[in-house]
């Protein structure tokens, strides 16, 4: 039997044919794996939860991509096999500062906000620009090749944009601590300049240059009310250039599944619009989150 949870209980055909060729995967690998001189188990047990996980990635690209769900409406959906349940966690990349395309406003305030203290706001700001322009001019407060080679860390910036948030640990001067603060916040892969005020952080709204409470309090309730953001946008004209009015198609998935004997395990990946010409998603991250032994 499958079951299927979500914000109005309504599930496409389309659904219901991939979670139910999961459940017949599923099932096969089980029974094709326990019986093998009873070492199989624990193989067997992570097998069924990587189907299920797999599965659990493919329905929500579908809802996303294909159905064109908003997140909101994908984001706690339940799905309940016969061999287990997943449950899923969606929300726009675009809630978080992209390291590559933000201002550098928006940067520092997001450093003071996630409460930063090995650097100014500025000099954050300032050497993250540095390290992905393409020069060797320094920002103010920033750091270009001759300060790091002078504070002999053993590198240099690339002038390149960064791969990922963790490269952010080789920022001059920025502590471990406050990589930790900011690293929630950040992403590499939405590409967008604005953040997405339907799925952004607390602290990300109150980065934003201008932010007062009642803004953030505003955002909050469209939230709740399932108001759109063009409208959200057009009643916030003093942060509307720092807004982005339209999902921005890349999306970050959590996949928690739990088999019926108690084991479980936990992904969360980054997806991807098709491109022209594509027939498919891509995932562009992939981060498992957690692993648990039977109960």
């Amino acid at each position: 039997m499958i079951r299927i949870h979500g914000d109005d209980g309504y599930v496409t055909l389309a659904v219901l044919l991939i979670v139910g060729l999961l459940a017949a995967i599923v099932s096969s690998l089980l029974s094709v794996s326990r019986p093998a001189l009873g070492l199989a188990r624990i193989g067997g047990d992570q097998v069924a939860a990587e189907a299920l996980i797999q599965g659990g990635v493919a329905t929500a690209g579908y809802l996303l991509f294909a159905a064109k769900r908003e997140p909101a409406r994908v984001n706690g959906m339940d799905l309940r096999l016969r061999t287990g349940d997943i449950r899923l966690a969606v929300a726009d990349e675009a809630g978080r500062i992209d390291l590559n395309a933000a201002d550098p406003t928006l940067l520092a305030g997001l450093y003071s906000t996630a409460g930063g203290t090995s650097l100014s706001g500025q000099a954050f700001a300032a050497r993250v620009v540095d390290w992905r322009d393409q020069d060797d001019d320094v920002s103010v407060g920033g750091a270009e090749a001759g300060d790091y080679s002078g504070a002999e860390v053993g590198y240099v910036p690339p002038n390149l944009p960064f791969h990922s948030v963790e490269e952010l640990r080789f920022l001059l001067g920025l502590s471990r601590r406050d990589f930790e603060r900011l690293a929630p916040h950040l992403t590499v892969f939405s590409g967008r300049a604005k953040i997405d005020p339907l799925a952004a952080s607390e602290t990300v709204i109150r980065a934003i240059p201008g932010s007062r409470p009642r803004d953030l309090q505003q955002i909050l309730r469209a939230r709740s009310s399932g108001r759109d953001r063009s409208t959200l946008i057009a009643s916030m004209p003093t942060l509307a250039e720092f807004l982005l009015d339209q999902p921005s198609e890349v999306y970050r998935v959590g996949v928690r599944v739990k088999l019926t004997n108690g084991f479980s395990d936990a992904v969360e990946a980054v997806i991807v619009a098709p491109q022209q010409g594509d027939t498919d998603y891509r995932v562009v991250a992939w981060t498992r989150l957690a692993s648990a032994a039977p109960e």
